[in-house]
């Protein structure tokens, strides 16, 4: 459930994702969390939704319990489901993971951001 208050009206799941919202207001950038998207009959939620000056969006997809098999194989689905409807990684799609034994930290949520503003301001890929 979504149990953690970010400050900014809504709640987020993890202590992981409220960092990355604290560093995408902190960047400036304009985003959703948990934003409808319909592909089809599919309906899907990436955990970031993040809207771009020229337009172009960026989904965002934090995967935080790569210790759990179940959660694991249905990764290959969803970035699957992505791909079929245009949003692939290093293009459009950022991917980040995190297990119990590796946390993710601020220097890597950061190096995600930077590889966004790039894309923002050079239209270059992710």
């Amino acid at each position: 459930g979504l149990k953690i208050d970010t400050g900014m009206g809504f709640s987020v799941r993890s202590k992981s994702e409220l960092l990355i919202c604290m560093k995408l207001q902190e960047a400036g950038l304009d985003f959703e969390y948990e934003r409808p998207f319909e592909f089809g009959m599919v309906k899907m939620h990436p955990d970031f939704t993040i809207i771009l000056p020229h337009g172009d969006t960026v989904l965002w997809e934090h995967f935080g319990r790569m210790d759990d098999d179940e959660y694991r194989k249905s990764i290959g689905s969803k970035l699957m489901q992505y791909a079929n409807h245009g949003y692939f990684p290093g293009e459009n799609l950022l991917l980040t993971y995190e297990s119990l034994r590796v946390p993710i930290d601020v220097k890597t949520v950061e190096s995600a951001i930077e590889k966004i503003l790039l894309y923002a301001d050079k239209d270059r890929i992710l």
